[in-house]
Formats: structure tokens, C-alpha cells, sequence
């Protein structure tokens, strides 16, 4: 760790909002399971400290010993005497340790810190690590000039669970500092923040370890605010060891930037000047580049020698320089590529079939050095300076406003845009093309003024942006509400960009699309194109303050900025449109998420991140969806009114800086002291899976038991900390489950009973057969829509996992045949989806029969034409239930009318048209797939044009499957669909291992066309392709050629396949029995 104390004296801090009240409160304040804890004491000379303060630690030391928590503890001086006192110090007993001239690292404490490495099973050489590091080997590390920090560089370095408690407590002249950052495998001090306490006097001694009156953290506010300066703290020296993070020896502050594209010959050339400054003397300055030509490089006006080293991605600039600051100046070009990273081109054709390009960027997680030479990692925040020449007809736009224009000599403008607050790499944008933009919307700002909101699009579609601009508007109140904190830079533009790998990007001020996540026509597009729209937009917008404002310190963090975006978008939609009823179809998008997490091959939400590459795997389902979910799940056990304190009160105090998982918890828990928010998440984060919750009846009591969740058998004893929402007879109540096992009093031997009320819990729920036999009739009705999607959804998943047979789950699910909403139909939907998968031949027909008795009375008591005065969900509704009726059902008369609408859709309800094309691709012919084909070329708007582009792998036969995978790579369909496409075919209930087949031999050309991050979603569907000899194939294919940017992905995709291959080895000759023939 690292701290100055001068500096804290002289006034570089600002209040914090919360108070600790003694050292022993900061000691014994909920340190997690198994972490490393480095204390180091830094006394000025002449000084000494109580001894209560060694013993507080001491105890403390030895107390955690038995729970697995690791401390080191140590003194430390701020003069040159290297030994002086070094024995006393540590052999002390007197009320008062005098610690003048120590240097060291109690070494009476190394043999209980190793010894406890073995006890939790670390391995030897942690252990051997421990005691030489925190022995009194090395002293130096704690060697520091007057008026220099401690740095307790080379710390423990052990690869275990990370807890962070950020405290230096500055007591007078001394300072203690407790921390435990131990990320990808590195011990370092980057999470360790300086504070001041206030502390009274006592003639006993020197100083009294007494209250607290206030703290103050030293400097984290970004340079130019007007509250201090950057305090960048000392990095382990280990971290420069890392082949894929940079060293913290010479660290940005701003860049000036200037490029210039050429659309024509899809380069570049550009400028950029840095200011810097070095932590301490150095021989030479690294950062990143890639895909680049430098040409020159120059310090502080002075020419330097360099080097690119392309496969580390660094730029070596030699030269020497002194501690402070400097500037470096670099000229390059570069190229606009075609993958859709860094700077890139987007295409797309005007009515005249024209072909116009678009200079556009796509920076995360680290392609901002393919555009310039930066410091490319998350935690090196900096200010930008943008300037973009190009030529006069073009649009150019950045993250922030345009502030000035000129004119060149060739003629060429000179647009320079409002400096950035400081922020991460990343989220820098520019983009330069023929685009027109939206006259702004203004939104009011708190505080007073406004935010000029605009959406830039391509010339043509400007009367598809009146929706995308309205949720964007009511997004900006809505959030500046929540957070209690204004929108935190100038203007807000969204881009709808025709090519664009990922759905949307949180550029600051810059935000970009794809264009059917930004642009719709609200007459012809269904409920769920408009929701996904506005899911996307509000994740986008959460993402200012929760990932821009406040951002991850490295790629490791980027489930938490994720997984709050998809938090927030689910609230702030609910709050836009109530009767979407958004959190409860989110519980259909978590479903998604157990599917994954109940595999062995499923991960910790949190998990190292060595090199920037392997957190493309984490932009999964378990980052969203679970990740949101459990967020959802810790707000319904606060309060959602002390949840949202707790957010505020951590963005306010992170504003422009860096943070960690464990910073939120912390911002919770200051707001809400008596909750249990650290040891609650913490049991979910760093464990993977989820609890299997089983419910039943012994005499007058409840027995709940938890067990993780798997497909198969499994005897796992990871336990969660469970908050459960338990209804009694219809009272409700809060327990934290933490136990393998829990008893409840009913109050009656007939209770109905409810686990997981309200469904907010990230688990399942299996019910003993007289407690579920007590959820039907009105007690089924009375439960929630969650509630009752839960309960099919658990089936379901219970017959994947063995638990319950395919015929027993058919039977359970006819009792909802009355059932009126859509969330549960939908989950009936998938249910009777799995079922049919598992089915062929005649046994497939009768089948199909089963499902027409179920579905055509509930799609009869909606009819063929809505109500004008039904709501949107309804009309969904019918949709679902037109295409479960005419293509798994099998109904001649629904496929028949389908025809009819689809082929004269003018005036329909959009839900109606939606389901008839789907139905009318499952039984189509050539005829069929060439108007198909014909309205996806003539498509009216984005959505209309992703319908008919994906229904042509829906089509039955095997040539019109060849030939739509054929059309994913003739270039005609862009490469950010192209992958999704055979997917889809892959998927084809008929013709997936003919599909599968093609994207096989194609391999190495899809590798190479397609973006990286669409090539594990591209063969996703393998894991419906259950024939022993199709399984074989895949499974042997994927042994030989890995997919390095997804490898777990791919290892669940793998798992998942081989689960489905043994559900229908399993299930196939009983339901087979199960539905006699004719």
C-alpha cells in the first residue's frame, strides 16, 4: 500500500459521507471467507502508538485464523534509519509500543498466517510465499524516504477470494492501513484509500485509539474538479510482471487527440499528445498499439527511439525520465477494418443502391489501441481531447458536443469536440459519415438546465426515431431520480449504426446501436421488438453513471457494471410502461441463466481475469441475467428504498474513479449498518451455481433443505446464504436461510405454504407432493404470475434434471389450462418445446394432438380478433398461442389462416402478422421462401427485416435450409447477423445436423469474416442436436478446434448437449409408451 501523509496533512481530501467509530469497529467490521489482509503501521519519527492498537490486531489475527481470513501486520517509519529499534518493536509488552526508526513486519505473526495458508488448503508454496514476504526478510519493503509513501510492494501474493476493506486510518501522524486486494493473482494495493480520523487525547502515552469523529478519503476525485488531484496508490511489482497489464510507473491524465479517416481507401492518419506522469525515474514508457504504423514518437519535444511489439500489444517508447510530469507526442495511420472493432467501417445502401461508408468504433474491452495509443486498461482514466478532420459533406460526432469548427486550406473541416471528464479507454468514441441527426430533445437536467438529447441515424429513417427518443428521454429523468445525481457530461447522442457486433455500446455521450435496438415504427412492430428497444436504450443510459461515472478497476468488475445496467433497465422500463409488467417477464430471461448455472461447467459470476481476452466470456448470460437477478433479489430483501440509498451513496463516492465488487457492498452496508449485504452477496458471487430449495412436511413443521442445483445427481455441499420470501396461509416473511437445513412452525397441520414468494429469489423451489397438492384450485390463482411461472418453469427443469419423467410434467402443466397470462404461457412454452424435442414418428403426432387439446381453448377464449381495449400483453399472448397451436399443435385450420394474414397483412394486429410469418416459414415451400426472401431484401424497417431474414431457417425442408446457410455467407447478409442465421439453422428441428454439417466445413472462413464474439453464439444450438451420432461428431469437432475468446462458453454449450442427449435417452421410450398409436 501506499500513502502520503504529508499530503493528507496539506488538505488533498475531501469528507466522506460515512464514519467508522474505532479501529477495532474497522478490524472486526465483517471481513469475508478466506482473504488476505495486509496491515501496515507507518509512525512518524519520534512518534509511538498505544499498544491496544498491536493487540486489536493481534487478536483479530488470530481469531480469523479459524474462519481462513489472513493478516499480516506491520511498522513501518518515514525516516532512513534502515533497523533502528526493529527488536523492540517487536518484542515490546508495555502499555506503549515505541516504534522509532522500525522498519519491518511483526514476524511473531508469519507462523500463524502460513500455517493458516495450509490449513484452508492453499498450497505450500502460498504458504512458503506468505512467510518469506510478510517475514522479516524484507524489511526494505517498508524502507521510505521522509515525506515518500509507504509501498508494500511484493505483499502476500495469494490466489484466493477477494474482500476488500479500504481503510487508512491516520491516527495524528501515524497511519494504519487494512486492505486485502488480491485479483488475478496478484497481491497489489490499488483498492487501499487514505483516510484522516479525527482522534482524542489521553494522558496515557502518546495517542489514545479513541472515537472517531470523521474520516476523509484522500483525493479520489478526478483531476480538474476542483477537489484534488489524482492519487494513483503503489502497484505491486508483480502487476508489471503481468504480460497483459501495464506498468504503473508512467500513468496518462489527458490526450489530445486529432485523426482524420479516408472512407475511400478505409484508413487513417492521426496525431495524439499525452500528458503523463511518472510515479517515480524510468528508463522507458509503455503503452498500448495495435494494428498501427507509428511513425514518430517524441518526450517533451525530444525524438525517442520505440518499438512495437505486436503480439504483446505495446508500444516501447526509450527513453528516459524523471518522476513527474511530461508530455509524449505520437504520429500513426491505421486502417478501418472490417471486424467490427477498434475503428471500423459500416456500410450500408441508399435507395439508389449507392453504397455509403461509415467511420465508426467499438472500443471494449481493449480495441481503443487499435484507433491510438493509449493506456488501455480501465482503471488509467484520463481526460480526452478529440479533434476529427474530415470532409465538409459528413457528420462527424464524439463523446463530447462540438465546441469548434474550421475550415482548412484543402477544404477539409476541423470539428473539435468539449474535453471528457475523465474515463476509461473504452467508452471513447468517434464516428464520421453520411448520417443526419434528429433535431435535440432537450431533457431537463438536475440541478437546472438540460441535456441536448439527439439520435443520428442514416438519411431515410428519421421517422423511425420518435420512439427510441422518447424512451431515451424519460430514461435521463428517470435515472437522475434514482441516483440523486445530475447526467454526468454535456449531451447525450444514440447512434443507429447499420453494422455493429454487440446490441448496443455505453460510449459516454456517444451511445451506438444497432439499428433495430434504436430505430422501430411502433405500427408494425410487436410488443416485444418495442420492449427489447427500450431494454436496450435504458441499459445503455444506466450505464453514465453505473460503468462511465463509476467504473470497474479491471475487466474482472465488468459483471458488476453489466449486471446493475440489466438491474436498472428492468426498473426504469417498469417505470416507463407499467403494464409491460417488466420484472415479471424478466423471470423468463433469468430462466436462461439457471439453464446455464445448473452445469458443472458453469463459473463464478466473478472469476481472474489474466488477460483482457478471457472477459469476452464473461458478456454471458450469467453476467446479465443472473448477475441482474441477484442484484433484484438483494433490493426485494433491503427495500427498495434502502437498496436505492446504498447505490446513491456509492456512485457519490466513486464519482470518476475506479471500483470493485466489494465497494458496492460496502456503500450498501454504510446505509443499511444491520444488514448482512457483504456475507449475503459474497456467497453468491464466489460460488457458482444456485440452491436447489426443497420444502416438506415433518408433523406440524416446514423443513427446508438446500442443495445446489444440478442436471444429475450430485452430493455438492455448497451452501448459499439464502434471503427467502416464505407465505404462510398468506402471510409472508423474511428469513435468511443460510443452513443446510431449517425448521418453521406452521400454524396449521393444512398450511399452504410458498417458498420463494414473489419468485425475486435466484433459485428453485421442489415442494413435496402434499404441499403441492395444496397449490392448486385457489391457491394456485391467488399466487403471483412469478409464482406461478416459477412453478412450471421448476417442473420443467426438474424432468432435464431426472428428477421428475416428461409424462408426469405434461399432466402437471394441463392444470394450467385455464391460465391467463403470458409469463406463464410462456414458460408452458418452453416446457412443451423440451417435450417435443424429445419425440419422433408417430409417437411426435400424438404428441402434437396433446398439444392442440391444451392450447386451442385458451387461444379460443381469445379469438382471432383483439379487443381495442385489450392491453399489449394480451395481444402477445395470442400470438405465443397461434404459433404453439399451428406449428408444435399441428393445426391445419390455424396454419390455414395464417396464410391468409400473412400474405394480406395490411391492418393486423403485429402480434398476428409476427406469428402467422412464423407459422408460414415451419410449413412452407419454395414458393414460400422466395417472397420470404423477396420482403427481407424490400424490408420497410430493421425489425421487419431481422423477421423475415431469421424465418428462413425456419422452413421444413433440407434444400431451403442449404440454401439459406449458403446465403450467410454470400456477404450478402452482414456479418453481424450472418452468425445468428446458421445458428438458427442449426436449431431447425429437421435439418439442424445438416446445418451443423455446413458451418463445419465452413469453420475457418466463419473464423475468419465473422466478429470473435458471435462465433460461440453462432453454434450455441449444437446443444439441441441430441442423436448419439451428431453428439459424437460435435463433441469430437470441438476437442480439436477451440474457441479461445469463449473456452467456458463452449464448455457449457458442450455440458448442455451431452445433459439433452441423456433427457432424451431417458425420456424418448417412455413417452414413447406414454403416447400410444393408433
Amino acid at each position: 500500500m501506499a500513502v502520503d501523509a504529508e499530503r493528507v496533512a496539506q488538505g488533498e481530501r475531501h469528507e466522506a459521507i460515512v464514519a467508522v467509530s474505532d479501529l477495532r469497529g474497522v478490524a472486526e467490521s465483517g471481513l469475508g471467507i478466506v482473504t488476505v489482509v495486509q496491515v501496515a503501521l507507518h509512525v512518524q519519527h519520534g512518534t509511538g502508538c498505544h499498544r491496544g492498537l498491536i493487540d486489536v490486531v493481534d487478536a483479530q489475527q488470530r481469531r480469523d485464523a479459524e474462519v481462513g481470513v489472513h493478516r499480516a501486520f506491520g511498522i513501518g517509519c518515514d525516516h532512513d534509519d534502515a533497523t533502528a529499534g526493529r527488536g523492540d518493536a517487536i518484542g515490546s509488552t508495555g502499555p506503549e509500543l515505541h516504534a522509532d526508526g522500525a522498519q519491518v513486519v511483526a514476524e511473531h505473526l508469519t507462523e500463524i498466517i502460513a500455517a493458516d495458508l495450509a490449513d484452508v488448503g492453499g498450497p505450500p508454496s502460498e504458504a512458503g510465499d506468505a512467510a518469506h514476504r510478510v517475514g522479516g526478510g524484507t524489511p526494505a519493503h517498508l524502507h521510505c524516504a521522509p515525506e515518500r509513501p509507504i509501498d508494500l510492494q511484493g505483499a502476500i501474493g495469494v490466489d484466493q477470494g477477494h474482500r476488500t476493506l479500504h481503510e487508512i486510518v491516520l491516527i495524528d501522524e501515524a497511519v494504519v492501513g487494512v486492505g486485502d486486494h488480491v485479483d488475478q493473482r496478484i497481491s497489489d494495493t490499488d483498492h487501499v484509500v487514505a483516510q484522516r480520523h479525527l482522534v482524542a487525547r489521553r494522558d496515557i502515552g502518546d495517542h489514545w485509539l479513541g472515537h472517531v469523529e470523521q474520516r476523509y478519503p484522500l483525493a479520489v476525485s478526478p483531476r480538474g474538479k476542483g477537489t484534488g488531484t489524482v492519487w494513483r496508490p503503489g502497484y505491486a511489482a508483480a502487476v508489471s510482471d503481468n504480460p497483459h497489464r501495464l506498468p504503473r510507473a508512467v500513468v496518462p491524465s489527458r490526450y489530445s487527440l486529432t485523426l482524420e479517416p479516408d472512407l475511400g481507401t478505409a484508413s487513417f492518419t492521426g496525431s495524439v499528445t499525452i500528458d503523463v506522469e511518472a510515479n517515480q525515474a524510468v528508463d522507458r514508457i509503455v503503452l498500448n498499439a495495435a494494428e498501427l504504423a507509428i511513425h514518430s514518437v517524441a518526450v517533451d519535444g525530444v525524438a525517442s527511439s520505440f518499438h512495437l511489439d505486436e503480439a504483446t500489444e505495446r508500444l516501447v517508447i526509450e527513453t528516459g525520465l524523471a518522476a513527474g510530469r511530461a508530455e509524449v507526442g505520437i504520429t500513426f495511420t491505421g486502417t478501418l477494418n472490417d471486424k467490427l472493432r477498434g475503428w471500423y467501417r459500416s456500410t450500408f445502401r441508399d435507395a439508389a443502391g449507392d453504397e455509403h461508408v461509415i467511420a465508426t468504433t467499438q472500443m471494449q474491452t481493449t480495441d481503443c489501441r487499435r484507433a491510438f495509443p493509449c493506456w488501455d486498461e480501465p482503471d488509467l482514466k484520463a481526460v480526452f481531447d478529440i479533434t476529427l478532420v474530415v470532409d465538409p459533406r459528413l457528420l462527424a460526432v464524439s463523446n463530447g458536443a462540438e465546441e469548434a469548427r474550421s475550415t482548412r486550406a484543402d477544404g477539409k473541416q476541423v470539428v473539435r469536440f468539449a474535453e471528457t471528464m475523465p474515463m476509461s479507454t473504452y467508452l471513447v468514441a468517434f464516428v464520421v459519415g453520411p448520417l443526419e441527426a434528429t433535431d435535440p430533445v432537450d431533457v431537463p437536467l438536475l440541478g437546472g438546465g438540460s441535456i441536448p438529447l439527439r439520435i443520428i441515424h442514416v438519411p431515410g429513417k428519421g421517422h423511425l426515431t420518435a420512439f427510441g427518443l422518447d424512451v431515451g428521454a424519460a430514461a435521463l429523468e428517470w435515472y437522475q431520480r434514482y441516483y440523486g445525481i445530475p447526467y454526468p457530461t454535456g449531451k447525450c447522442d444514440m447512434l443507429a449504426l447499420p453494422d455493429f457486433a454487440a446490441g448496443a455500446m455505453e460510449n459516454l455521450g456517444c451511445i451506438t446501436y444497432r439499428e433495430n435496438l434504436l430505430l422501430c415504427d411502433t405500427s408494425t412492430s410487436t410488443q416485444a421488438e418495442q420492449q427489447v428497444l427500450a431494454d436496450v436504450v435504458t441499459h445503455e443510459l444506466a450505464h453514465m453513471w453505473f460503468g462511465d461515472l463509476v467504473t470497474m478497476r479491471w475487466w474482472n468488475g465488468i459483471w458488476l457494471n453489466e449486471a446493475f445496467a440489466t438491474f436498472m433497465e428492468i426498473a426504469c422500463c417498469d417505470a416507463y410502461r407499467p403494464d409491460w409488467k417488466r420484472w415479471t417477464t424478466f423471470s423468463l430471461e433469468r430462466s436462461v441463466a439457471f439453464e446455464t448455472d445448473s452445469l458443472a461447467s458453469t463459473r463464478t459470476v466473478e472469476f481472474p481475469v489474466e488477460a483482457p481476452a478471457e472477459c469476452d466470456g464473461m458478456f454471458d448470460v450469467l453476467t446479465y441475467q443472473k448477475g441482474g437477478a441477484l442484484l433484484r433479489m438483494l433490493e426485494q430483501y433491503l427495500g427498495e428504498a434502502e437498496f436505492r440509498r446504498g447505490v446513491g451513496h456509492y456512485l457519490r463516492a466513486h464519482a470518476y474513479a475506479n471500483t470493485d465488487t466489494s465497494d458496492l457492498w460496502d456503500a450498501i452496508e454504510a446505509v443499511n449498518p444491520s444488514a448482512p449485504v457483504r456475507r449475503l452477496m459474497d456467497s453468491w458471487i464466489w460460488q457458482p451455481g444456485y440452491p436447489l430449495i426443497t420444502a416438506r412436511l415433518d408433523g406440524g413443521q416446514l423443513v427446508l433443505d438446500q442443495q445446489r442445483f444440478a442436471y444429475g445427481d450430485s452430493d455438492d455441499p455448497t451452501l448459499f446464504v439464502v434471503p427467502l420470501h416464505l407465505q404462510i396461509d398468506g402471510t409472508e416473511r423474511k428469513v435468511l436461510f443460510d443452513a443446510a437445513e431449517m425448521r418453521i412452525d406452521l400454524p396449521s397441520s393444512e398450511s399452504v405454504v410458498v417458498v420463494n414468494a414473489g419468485g425475486h429469489g435466484f433459485m428453485r423451489v421442489s415442494y413435496d407432493d402434499t404441499l403441492r397438492s395444496r397449490l392448486v384450485g385457489d391457491a394456485l390463482i391467488s399466487l403471483t404470475i412469478v409464482d406461478r411461472y416459477n412453478l412450471v418453469d421448476d417442473a420443467w427443469n426438474a424432468v432435464v434434471a431426472g428428477r421428475l419423467c416428461a409424462e408426469d410434467f405434461l399432466t402437471f402443466i394441463e392444470g394450467f389450462a385455464g391460465e391467463g397470462e403470458l409469463a406463464v404461457w410462456q414458460a408452458i412454452g418452453i416446457g412443451l418445446r423440451g417435450v417435443g424435442r424429445l419425440v419422433d414418428g408417430e409417437a411426435f403426432v400424438v404428441f402434437q394432438r396433446r398439444v392442440r387439446a391444451l392450447v386451442a381453448p385458451a387461444f379460443a377464449r381469445l379469438g382471432w380478433v383483439p379487443d381495442p381495449s385489450e392491453d399489449e400483453l394480451t395481444s402477445k399472448r395470442r400470438g405465443l398461442l397461434l404459433g404453439l397451436l399451428a406449428v408444435l399443435g399441428d393445426d391445419t385450420a390455424a396454419q390455414a389462416r395464417c396464410r391468409e394474414i400473412e400474405g394480406s397483412p395490411d391492418g393486423v394486429d403485429p402480434e398476428l402478422v409476427s406469428a402467422a410469418t412464423g407459422v408460414v416459414a415451419a410449413i412452407g415451400d419454395e414458393a414460400d421462401y422466395e417472397q420470404f426472401l423477396g420482403r427481407f431484401r424490400a424490408a420497410a424497417t430493421p425489425q421487419e427485416q431481422l423477421r423475415y431474414l431469421f424465418s428462413l431457417a425456419e422452413f421444413p425442408t433440407a434444400a431451403l435450409i442449404e440454401r439459406t446457410c449458403e446465403l450467410a455467407m454470400s456477404g450478402e447478409v452482414k456479418t453481424q447477423n450472418a452468425p445468428f442465421l446458421l445458428g438458427r439453422c442449426i436449431a431447425n428441428r429437421y435439418h439442424g445436423p445438416a446445418a451443423w454439417e455446413f458451418v463445419r466445413r465452413q469453420w475457418d472462413l466463419t473464423n475468419k469474416r465473422f466478429p470473435n464474439n458471435t462465433i460461440v453464439r453462432m453454434i450455441d444450438p449444437v446443444k439441441l442436436l441430441t442423436r448419439p451420432d451428431v453428439v459424437a461428431d460435435v463433441q469430437s469437432f470441438f476437442s480439436e478446434h477451440p474457441i479461445p475468446q469463449a473456452a467456458k462458453t463452449l464448455d457449457q454449450v458442450l455440458e448442455r448437449q451431452r445433459v439433452n442427449a441423456a433427457l432424451r435417452a431417458r425420456e424418448e421410450p417412455r413417452l414413447g409408451a406414454a403416447f400410444p398409436t393408433p
